[in-house]
């Protein structure tokens, strides 16, 4: 259950203000999100959502066509999230292949290590044919960066679309491989963003440059800075006073695990 201050008196007398949309849409995404880093995202059902968020059935409709939409704005708010972080952090950086090497790395090295952003980012491919080929506006940075890079000659490809299809598939397949693997995760971090950029259009030695820089750079400056810490967190999510997930209902996560086990 999440823990809200969502009704306030205001003295003797006052009345109950009736639920606030916004306030309600961010439990919702908070409840998401708890689910994601507690258990797998194809384990988590609608019941396991609104009892997380302590409200009634139905109300998940009222702001999300379905689950999958809802999954699919927690996956938008982490990466929108990211991107503005990382663009005001390396705002004095212009080159667009050491910009991408750092949105690249930034979300892989934060689905290496939080169990929120792996399972998040693996969902990827289940939700978004899912959900008609939803465009998930966190990427948008990232595009912005790609058709930079093209309009100044060092990507070279025909259709920004089938590059950023590129993109998605390989985060996705990334997020999913370093759920399973202990060892050198750095490495193969490196190596899929020095292959993402190589699909752009990219030269070798320039990607490879960017990349290893990147890696250095984030590790040593970016990942220290609290708010890179915070990134990984629930909270992140929304900025709505009073929401916080708690240690909570382990025979919910329980069940969820059952669930998958037996399908």
């Amino acid at each position: 259950m999440l823990r809200t201050k969502e009704r306030q008196d205001t003295g003797s007398g006052a009345r109950r203000r009736g639920p606030n949309p916004e306030y309600t849409r961010a439990r919702l995404l908070h409840a998401v999100a708890y689910l994601c880093s507690e258990i797998e995202s194809d384990s988590i059902v609608i019941e396991d959502v609104l009892r997380a968020a302590g409200l009634s059935r139905g109300t998940l409709y009222t702001h999300f066509e379905s689950l999958d939409h809802a999954m699919a704005a927690v996956s938008d708010r982490l990466v929108e999230n990211l991107g503005t972080f990382l663009s005001e952090f390396y705002r004095d950086v212009e080159d667009p292949v050491r910009r991408l090497a750092i949105l690249s790395q930034g979300g892989l090295i934060l689905a290496s290590t939080s169990p929120l952003w792996s399972r998040t980012l693996a969902a990827w491919g289940r939700i978004y044919p899912a959900i008609n080929g939803y465009f998930d506006p966190g990427l948008a940075l990232i595009r912005k960066e790609i058709a930079r890079g093209q309009a100044l000659g060092i990507f070279q490809f025909d259709d920004i679309r089938a590059i950023m299809d590129v993109q998605a598939a390989m985060a996705i397949q990334a997020a999913r491989i370093l759920q399973t693997i202990t060892t050198r995760k750095r490495c193969y971090i490196e190596q899929s963003t020095i292959a993402n950029l190589r699909a752009f259009g990219a030269p070798n030695a320039r990607a490879t440059e960017a990349v290893r820089w990147a890696s250095s750079d984030l590790r040593a400056r970016a990942s220290k800075s609290p708010r890179w810490r915070e990134l990984s967190r629930c909270e992140s999510l929304t900025d709505t006073a009073g929401l916080y997930p708690v240690d909570g209902n382990k025979d919910r996560i329980r069940r969820a695990d059952q669930r998958k086990a037996t399908t």
